[in-house]
C-alpha cells in the first residue's frame, strides 16, 4: 500500500541506540531509545561517543556514527517510480546506507554540495564540517550530481570519490592514493567498515581491504545454485581488452536469468555490460514483544515499529505498575476517586482559566498589578533613568556642590584667604583648577 508521510508523522524506528542519540522536530526535543519511532522532518543527532541505527518503513537501513547529524527530509513510498520519494539530508558525520524495497530512483541522499541517486546499493558517506564529502562504495552503484548538473557514476566497490565544498566530483580512487590530511583517520571517517552495524554484520570488505588497497574488482565469493547456468556464465570469452567483472561476492549470470532467493543487478562501464547475481535473505517479520497483563483495563496495540501494547484504564481510574510486565487499574470507574477539576471550580463560583481555578475576588499581591492569575510586576525604567515607562529620562551627570570645583568624586572647596595681595590669591586658584584638569 502507498505510504505518504506528512511532517511530524512516523516513518520508521530506531532499532539500535548506543549512548546518547536525540531527535528534534520544531520545538519537540527528545532522547531516542531502541524501539522509538522517528518522524519526517526530524533532525537526528548523535553524541560524540554514540551510534544509532534506523530502519524506515520501506526497510531502508541507516547507521549513524559518532557526532553525526541526519535530517529525515521526505518519505513518500509508492510502488510506481513517479510517486516515490525518499529524501535524506546528511548534515555532517559518518553514515552507512542500505536500500530498502522502494524503487531505486525514489532515493535521493543529499550532502552539503551534491545529491546521490541509488542503483541498488550499500555505501558509506563521510561529511566533514568544512563541507567536504567522501563516498565509499561497498556494493552496487551510485550516481553523484552537483548543483551544476555535473554527474558522475561510481560503480567500483572498494573505491572512494571526493565531493569538494564547491561541488566538484572526483574520480573513484583507492584509499592508498589519497592525501590523508584531507580525509583524516580511516576509523573516524568510515567507522562501519571497522565495526559493522548490527543490520549488516557480515561485511563485504574489511579495513585491510580498503586501507591496504587489496579490495578486488571481481570476486568469486559464495556458491551459486548448481545447474542454473552460473558456471557457464562466469566463463568470459577471450578478448584483448580487460573484461568488466562483477563485484566482490557476486556471480556473473546471463541476461534475463532469475532464481528464488537471488538478486540480479546490471553493471556497466562505457559500452560493457554484465549482469550479476547475489544470494539474498528475505526480510524477516518483526518479532512482536510479549503482551503485558492489564488488570481492570484494556490492552491496546500501538502503531509503532516494532508494535507495542499499552494498558488503557477506564475513566476515573489510574494505572499503576503491579510487576515487571503487569499493570493494574486502581480507583472507581466513572469518577469515584478522580473528579473533574473544571466542574469543581465552577461549583464554587470561581473562574476556570488556562492556568487553573481562580478566585474572582482575589487580588494581586502587594507590588504587582493586574488581576489573578495574570499578576505581573509594574514596568520600571532601566538603571540610570528616572520617571515611569514610557516616559523614562536619563539622570543628569553628577556635579560638585556649590562652593566646590572639579568633578565628583574629586571635588575641592574654593577658599579665599584675606591677603594684602588679592591678585596672588586669584592666580593660586587658577593654578589649582589647572592641576585638577590634569588629574
Amino acid at each position: 500500500m502507498p505510504a505518504v508521510a506528512a511532517p511530524g508523522e512516523d516513518i520508521g524506528a530506531a532499532v539500535r541506540i548506543v549512548n546518547l542519540v536525540t531527535a528534534e522536530y520544531e520545538t519537540d526535543h527528545r532522547r531516542l531509545a531502541t524501539g522509538d519511532n522517528v518522524r519526517q522532518d526530524e533532525l537526528i543527532e548523535v553524541s560524540s561517543d554514540g551510534t544509532g541505527e534506523i530502519r524506515l518503513r520501506d526497510n531502508t537501513q541507516l547507521a549513524l556514527g559518532p557526532g553525526s547529524q541526519l535530517l529525515l527530509d521526505e518519505f513518500v513510498y509508492k510502488p510506481d517510480v513517479s510517486g516515490g520519494a525518499i529524501v535524506l539530508n546528511l548534515v555532517k558525520g559518518s553514515f552507512r546506507f542500505i536500500t530498502g524495497i522502494a524503487v531505486k530512483p525514489a532515493y535521493v541522499i543529499r550532502t552539503p554540495t551534491a545529491s546521490i541517486t541509488v542503483r541498488g546499493t550499500i555505501f558509506d558517506v563521510y561529511v566533514q564540517s568544512s563541507g567536504m564529502s567522501w563516498l565509499l562504495l561497498i556494493e552496487g552503484a551510485i550516481e553523484v550530481c552537483n548543483a551544476r548538473d555535473d554527474c558522475r557514476l561510481h560503480d567500483e566497490p572498494g573505491k572512494l570519490i571526493r565531493i569538494t565544498p564547491e561541488g566538484d566530483v572526483g574520480n573513484p580512487v583507492r584509499w592508498v592514493g589519497l592525501p590523508k590530511t584531507d580525509v583524516g583517520p580511516f576509523e573516524s571517517a568510515f567507522p562501519f567498515v571497522v565495526t559493522p552495524p548490527q543490520f549488516d554484520p557480515d561485511p563485504i570488505f574489511t579495513p585491510d581491504d580498503i586501507v591496504g588497497g587489496t579490495s578486488p574488482d571481481a570476486g568469486d565469493k559464495g556458491d551459486g545454485p548448481k545447474g542454473d547456468g552460473l558456471e557457464e556464465a562466469n566463463e568470459d570469452p577471450p578478448s584483448s581488452s580487460p573484461q568488466l567483472r562483477c563485484w566482490a561476492g557476486w556471480k556473473k549470470v546471463p541476461i534475463g536469468w532469475s532464481a528464488t532467493g537471488w538478486r540480479v543487478e546490471k553493471r556497466w562501464r562505457a559500452n560493457s555490460v554484465v549482469y550479476c547475481a547475489k544470494r539474498v535473505t528475505p526480510p524477516t517479520d518483526p518479532v512482536l514483544p510479549s503482551k503485558p497483563e492489564c488488570a481492570g483495563g484494556k490492552l491496546v496495540m500501538l502503531k509503532t515499529f516494532p508494535p507495542r501494547w499499552s494498558c488503557v484504564c477506564p475513566d476515573g481510574t489510574s494505572r499503576q505498575r503491579a510487576g515487571k510486565h503487569s499493570y493494574a487499574c486502581k480507583g472507581s470507574p466513572g469518577g469515584g476517586s478522580q473528579s473533574d477539576p473544571k466542574k469543581d471550580c465552577l461549583k464554587k463560583g470561581w473562574k476556570w482559566t488556562r492556568k487553573g481555578c481562580v478566585d474572582p475576588d482575589a487580588r494581586c499581591p502587594k507590588g504587582y498589578i493586574g488581576e489573578p492569575p495574570n499578576c505581573r510586576k509594574p514596568p520600571r525604567c532601566p538603571k540610570g533613568y528616572i520617571g515611569s515607562p514610557p516616559n523614562c529620562r536619563k539622570l543628569p551627570p553628577p556635579r560638585c556642590p556649590k562652593g566646590y570645583i572639579g568633578k565628583p568624586p574629586k571635588c575641592t572647596k574654593v577658599t579665599f584667604n584675606k591677603s594684602p595681595d588679592p591678585l596672588k590669591d586669584v592666580k593660586k586658584q587658577f593654578g589649582n583648577l589647572k592641576d585638577l584638569k590634569k588629574d
